[in-house]
Parts: structure tokens; C-alpha cells; sequence
């Protein structure tokens, strides 16, 4: 495996996701989001007394061409909490 040439940024995300979603449906919306999302590490998971779950996930991004600048990471991670809550109903928590 080659040694990246630019560092990943790493965050943590934490989701309010329906009881009967799926994991893999979830992650796959995710990495279908950005290219620049290399990835996905489930930290957390517990279930709330609505019968929904909060879910942690440690996300990981990366470029190839350049160093990701703090803003471009915030756009994507607009994007992507967008698309999830109108894609699968998922709110950030």
C-alpha cells in the first residue's frame, strides 16, 4: 500500500437514522457522495427511546492531487448531510 503524499482529514459525524436502515445502504450513500471520502469507521451506535438510533461515524478525507483546505471538507459535509436527510431520512445530530 502506498504511503499517502497528502495527509486525510478526519471528522466525526454523528446521525439520527431510522431503526430498520441499514448500515451498508448508509454507507454506501455515503461514499457514492465524494470522491474525496476514502473512509468510514462506525465509532458509536445506540438506540434512542423514539426507536430510531444515533449513530457516530469517524469519516476519512483524502485528495490525491492536493491537501483538502478545512472549507472544502465543511462544503462536502454540507452536501453529504443534505443528501442523506432527503435521500434517507437521516438527521445530523
Amino acid at each position: 500500500i502506498p504511503i499517502p503524499i497528502y495527509p486525510s482529514v478526519i471528522r466525526d459525524l454523528s446521525f439520527k437514522v431510522a431503526n430498520n436502515l441499514k448500515y451498508k445502504d448508509l454507507e454506501a450513500a455515503i461514499f457514492g457522495q465524494s470522491d474525496f471520502i476514502n473512509g468510514i469507521l462506525l465509532i458509536d451506535e445506540y438506540y434512542l427511546k423514539d426507536k430510531s438510533r444515533s449513530l457516530t461515524l469517524r469519516l476519512s478525507y483524502s485528495s490525491s492531487n492536493k491537501t483538502l483546505e478545512g472549507e472544502e471538507v465543511s462544503k462536502i459535509e454540507e452536501e453529504l448531510i443534505a443528501s442523506l436527510q432527503s435521500e434517507l431520512g437521516v438527521k445530523l445530530r
